[in-house]
């Protein structure tokens, strides 16, 4: 008798609970969270960018509204960054928001490159190095015949970037106005030039004679060049080193 008296008083008190549940989550409110997902939801349905929670807004932290089973979101105006949120039915209620980033046609997805497209954009121009005058083979490149331009087209790998980076190099050719540097027609400076001022030293058995000089012709250290003795007008043969000094070693 006691256990079936308990079986009644369960059977009783599980509707009495249902019942009581359904109240509190009747009596549960929306507040901004709510309508920031119903929006989020609606932009995502609709092929839009989610935004960033705070820049859906601004929304009241403190609104209370009652829940609603199907909200209907509409944009509102022609720039489509204002939106009404409307509850209808035995609930009624709306609220407008509004979105900032959102694009001006509601029903396009925002278009926004992604890191492939932005590096192609980026690199969509170049800078190269042009002559600003007619330049002769064997020119020698200074700040003042040079210019820097932005093209569109990509040049060669070998093509010159900036006016510093070819200053000091000589043409190997003839260059014309507007006509793309690079490393194919320059070549590195020499360490002295014919007809340049020199140290020739003079090396024999026990003696060192150093006297001015004149390079006979274009040479990198290290090589040997002819170069003429001011004093006695003789032509001679020496290895350039460093310092523009020419040393010739006597027998």
């Amino acid at each position: 008798m006691k256990t079936l008296r308990v079986l009644l008083i369960s059977c009783l008190a599980l509707p009495l609970a249902l019942t009581q549940a359904r109240v509190e989550a009747a009596g549960a409110k929306w507040g901004a969270d709510d309508l920031r997902r119903v929006m989020a939801n609606w932009l995502r349905a609709n092929g839009k960018e989610i935004p960033e929670e705070e820049s859906i807004g601004p929304i009241d932290s403190r609104l209370m509204l009652e829940p609603c089973e199907n909200p209907l979101v509409t944009p509102r105006g022609v720039s489509a960054t204002t939106f009404q949120i409307k509850c209808e039915g035995p609930i009624r209620w709306d609220y407008t928001l509004r979105i900032d980033y959102l694009s001006s046609n509601p029903t396009t997805p925002t278009a926004r490159p992604n890191a492939t497209e932005a590096s192609i954009k980026k690199e969509s121009s170049w800078k190269v190095v042009v002559p600003k005058v007619d330049l002769r083979n064997g020119t020698f490149l200074t700040e003042s015949v040079l210019e820097e331009r932005i093209v569109t087209s990509q040049p060669s790998a070998q093509a010159l970037k900036s006016v510093q980076e070819a200053i000091g190099f000589r043409l190997t050719g003839t260059a014309s106005p507007g006509i793309v540097l690079t490393t194919r027609n320059v070549s590195r400076p020499p360490t002295v030039v014919k007809g340049e001022s020199i140290s020739l030293i003079v090396k024999g058995n026990g003696f060192d004679i150093a006297v001015k000089g004149r390079a006979e012709q274009d040479g990198f250290e290290g090589e040997l060049i002819s170069v003429t003795n001011i004093g006695t007008g003789a032509v001679l043969k020496g290895r350039l080193e460093a310092g523009k000094t020419v040393t010739i070693q006597q027998m």
